[in-house]
């Protein structure tokens, strides 16, 4: 084997290259996983009509107002698409080259939470009661939110709670998240009553069959201020 003397080289030269190299491979695997990890498609009117993305314009609305600069929420969704656009197609262009890399390997990361290799899940529904006995759907997840609980019920150690597994049903949590839910709204909302929470079975579509809702269970209702409600 040939020392590194006889290669020219001093030891020195050889610490300071393999830390040059180990340093620069370092930085772009951290590139590429930062690429990997921003959002492949930009805001456009479909995304922003999401609950929860209503709620983050409702965020920026208020920042913006609470810093002096009063603008509407167009003006702030037509910001967002006119931002994330340029950045979301410089990701993409930039990703693209390594993309096809990943998947070959197999270690291409989705970043999916509680993903499952059915093609069955749940959606969460909450109603909730007046005092005319008549129901009303206050949070469906991403299609509808009356009450403004998307930025809580969306969170992912919540949802870790009460999200139910197609094959072993709900946890053992799960009453008593309807009871905390229940006592929540109603205090927030005096105007209902009771509150009704369930799941909708969901079978999965593709790009082009739409998903569609196979049964309502885990149906569990509360009036506020007894010790239980009906769970179904």
């Amino acid at each position: 084997m040939r020392s590194l003397g006889s290669l020219g080289l001093s030891p020195s030269v050889w610490v300071s290259f393999w830390r040059v190299f180990r340093a620069s491979c370092t930085t772009s695997v951290l590139f590429v996983w930062l690429l990997a990890a921003l959002p492949a498609r930009p805001y456009d009117a479909d995304k922003l009509a999401r609950p929860h993305n209503r709620e983050l314009v409702t965020q920026l609305h208020t920042l913006l107002s609470t810093a002096g600069f009063a603008l509407p929420r167009e003006r702030i969704e037509q910001a967002l698409i006119a931002t994330t656009t340029p950045i979301v197609t410089a990701r993409n262009r930039l990703f693209k080259p390594f993309a096809r890399g990943l998947g070959m390997l197999g270690v291409r990361q989705s970043w999916g939470l509680f993903s499952g290799s059915g093609r069955e899940a749940f959606r969460i529904r909450v109603e909730a009661q007046a005092a005319d006995d008549t129901w009303r759907l206050v949070y469906s997840a991403h299609q509808e939110d009356a009450l403004g609980l998307a930025a809580t019920l969306s969170y992912r150690r919540l949802r870790g709670i009460y999200n139910p597994s197609v094959k072993g049903g709900a946890k053992a949590q799960y009453e008593g998240f309807v009871s905390w839910l229940a006592q929540r709204i109603v205090r927030d909302h005096p105007e209902y009553r009771r509150v009704r929470v369930s799941m909708e079975r969901l079978r999965l579509g593709s790009r082009k069959q739409a998903s569609r809702a196979l049964a309502i269970e885990h149906e569990s209702e509360r009036a506020v201020g007894s010790a239980s409600g009906r769970g179904v």
